[in-house]
């Protein structure tokens, strides 16, 4: 009897382990790893563990679960396995499904992808290529399209139409009858909702939404990529009709329940631009030589009433969107430029968060709650920085302190293995047509870094407080998932080829050697590569109620609290702080995370635009420059040749390596380069070189190099 039950004990251990390690084979569904590489990732030192893999490893083999794809290696036995994700389709036509469940990315065959387009949810067969030994998805039918409608430039026939889309991810053309054809010129920008893609034919049935105008126009082709990535530009009369309610006076008994800062010296940082001011700060130095720091954030919730349809457009929206020459705002003007904005010598409400900070620059008290402010004098940065560098000035001595507090804060992050990355963004200048006539590169200085780390003390101290006052964690998070392994490796062999080297140890070793190769390659060529690629190599942050902490920032709590008025993410974080504070006050946690998810997706969205759009003028502004020579640094290597980005102003085009005729190149994808068949001659990431401007395409936001 104690034998069975010994047995039937051991036989749960076993299935327990086994399970583990499938686990693992279904978090990399890709990989085929023999027992030694699974000892070593399991850790497995004893030889009575390896030989638990190795029996494991045939057991599952036995029940189908894992084939042998060569000599002791298994993977996971994916023949006819369905699996959901998404369908991806890169600028260059390659496609591809990403799993939802392991994040793997699998080759899709053009002759594969069925009815779908990019971005879409999708079901998927996985099988292997038998002569390449290699693993493709087949896309077995679309659950849920990514867009509700595309945008396009029409070409018309004699009873039919095609509409290109703009977007080169989007692969196909949409075909619209004739009786769906509207009295618009050939070449006219439209958007068109997709409306049925029969098994037989080659191209999706289209109708035609609206006219957005003339092809090669800026302001159409602003509009279009915001309506392409899926954004409205005009508010429904619905949530516009309650801004007349709207009532900016403040009552005798509403200032009563505010804390009232309009006597402590407080102003606002902002770029030169903005119009929208989310943020104040206000310095005081208390009886105790303690300082007293407010972070005022605009009370966006006051005028936001939650379920109305306002509330529901700003949701929709989740984020502004900031275009080189445009804000898409997620909220009306009347809220986001007026009513809401922290603009000076105007009283305004806010939702604050104010610390007190010893001499040793720890924060000793916080507290949290709605306030009144008066904003003395609006910064732009420049004049910040003007006003710390000159040593003297309107509230110096405010900035002053703010300043050294920063840095400290700063050097702490860093010290913990925040990664410090100091992007190149452009900036551009236009002339009275809104064409891009000039472009520099946004200089960040101590003033941008000393707001952040405000910002940054806010975000964090609310999300801390949030997670001890709710044992339930109904809360927003920011999070930043650990790179994955592959990508690192990936990244230290090619920090290698550069002459560098990374050490990934620990996520916080990791943080501290990348900030460290940063500041040793500051200045150089290599600095923006290798920040590019880092970026590249990492996930993106995203929100969520299931937090996992930071890496980027290496916080274990953050949160989104400071920018209401542009993000929605913080509309809700200011909505959970108050039912804190407020015993009567109840926060609606239905369907959270779903929200969040899409609140995400809007924000990818929205950077997807800024992109294109940033894109789009670059290649405007390089338009009359076509046979002009340029410094410039190899910035990406493709199967065809490669990336070069101009030194000066950042524009990035393409140098076909067909063209570079003194000799037949071949790629070294193990060096991140092409090399010269006759004398070994390299172009590598990193490289400098010259380049003459062959071609510049408008309608396809393209430039074309060639090596000088």
């Amino acid at each position: 009897m104690a034998s069975r039950e010994n047995s039937s004990k051991t036989n749960k251990k076993e299935l327990k382990f086994q399970k583990k390690l499938l686990r693992f084979f279904k978090q990399n569904p890709t990989r085929a790893l023999n027992y030694k590489q699974l000892s070593s990732v399991m850790e497995a030192e004893e030889s009575y563990e390896k030989q638990r893999i190795v029996n494991a490893l045939s057991n599952l083999r036995t029940k189908g679960i894992l084939v042998e794809v060569s000599k002791g290696k298994y993977a996971l036995n994916i023949k006819d396995r369905i699996m959901q994700g998404i369908f991806h389709v890169s600028k260059y036509g390659k496609m591809s499904f990403q799993d939802n469940e392991s994040k793997a990315f699998f080759t899709v065959k053009t002759k594969d992808a069925g009815h779908a387009l990019n971005g879409d949810l999708v079901q998927a067969k996985l099988f292997r290529d038998g002569r390449r030994k290699r693993r493709f998805a087949k896309i077995e039918s679309v659950i849920e399209r990514s867009n509700k409608a595309y945008v396009g430039k029409m070409q018309l026939s004699n009873d039919h139409a095609f509409v290109i889309p703009v977007d080169p991810k989007i692969h196909v053309d949409f075909f619209i009858s004739k009786m769906n054809l509207k009295d618009f010129p050939d070449g006219s920008i439209v958007k068109v909702v997709l409306e049925e893609w029969r098994a037989s034919e080659k191209n999706p049935r289209a109708n035609i939404l609206e006219y957005i105008g003339v092809a090669g126009t800026i302001d159409v082709e602003m509009r279009s990529i915001l309506i392409e990535k899926g954004f409205d530009l005009v508010f429904p009369s619905q949530a516009l009709s309650l801004l007349e309610k709207v009532e900016d006076k403040i009552s005798d008994s509403e200032r009563e329940s505010r804390k009232d800062f309009t006597k402590i010296p407080t102003f606002t940082i902002d770029p030169a631009d903005a119009k929208d001011f989310d943020d104040a700060l206000s310095v005081r130095r208390l009886n105790d030589g303690n300082w007293e720091i407010g972070i005022h954030i605009a009370d966006v919730t006051h005028f936001l009433e939650e379920k109305t349809a306002l509330d529901k457009e700003a949701f929709i929206r989740s984020t502004s969107v900031y275009l080189p020459d445009r804000v898409l705002p997620m909220l009306p003007e009347k809220l986001s430029n007026h009513l809401c904005s922290l603009v000076p010598k105007e009283e305004r409400r806010c939702f604050s968060a104010v610390f007190i900070i010893d001499t040793d620059n720890k924060v000793i008290n916080e507290w949290y709650g709605k306030t009144l402010i008066y904003s003395d004098h609006r910064f732009t940065y420049e004049d910040a920085q003007n006003t710390l560098n000159e040593g003297g000035g309107l509230f110096y001595d405010e900035l002053y302190i703010l300043n050294k507090l920063a840095k400290k804060y700063r050097n702490k992050r860093l010290k913990n293995g925040a990664i410090a990355f100091e992007s190149r963004e452009a900036r551009f200048g236009f002339d009275d047509l809104g064409k891009p006539k000039k472009i520099f590169i946004k200089e960040r200085m101590d003033s941008h870094k000393l707001v952040e780390e405000f910002m940054l003390l806010a975000n964090r101290k609310v999300a801390e407080f949030l997670r001890k006052k709710d044992v339930h964690d109904h809360n927003v998070y920011r999070v930043h998932d650990l790179p994955d392994e592959e990508r690192l490796a990936d990244l230290i062999a090619f920090v290698r080829t550069l002459g560098h080297n990374l050490t990934n140890s620990s996520p916080v070793q990791f943080g501290k050697s990348l900030n460290k190769l940063m500041k040793d390659t500051e200045g150089s060529y290599d600095e923006n590569i290798i920040q590019h690629m880092a970026v590249r190599s990492m996930p993106k942050a995203i929100y969520t109620s299931k937090n996992i902490g930071h890496f980027g920032l290496a916080f274990d709590h953050y949160t989104h609290f400071t920018s209401p008025i542009r993000r929605y993410a913080d509309v809700l974080v200011h909505r959970k702080l108050n039912s804190v504070l407020n015993k009567g006050v109840s926060f609606d946690k239905f369907q959270l995370e779903d929200r969040l998810e899409h609140i995400s997706r809007q924000e990818k969205k929205a950077m997807e635009a800024e992109r294109t759009a940033t894109k789009f003028m670059k290649v405007l502004f390089m338009e009359d420059k076509v046979g002009q020579i340029f410094d410039g640094i190899i910035s990406g290597i493709m199967e065809w040749g490669f990336f070069v980005e101009v030194i000066e102003n950042t524009c990035e085009g393409a140098v076909r390596i067909g063209d570079c005729l003194d000799e037949p190149f071949y790629l070294d994808p193990a060096e991140y380069c092409f090399t010269g068949h006759n004398t070994g001659k390299k172009y590598r990431i990193g490289d400098q070189v010259k380049v003459k401007v062959k071609a510049v395409d408008i309608d396809k936001r393209t430039i074309d190099f060639k090596l000088v």
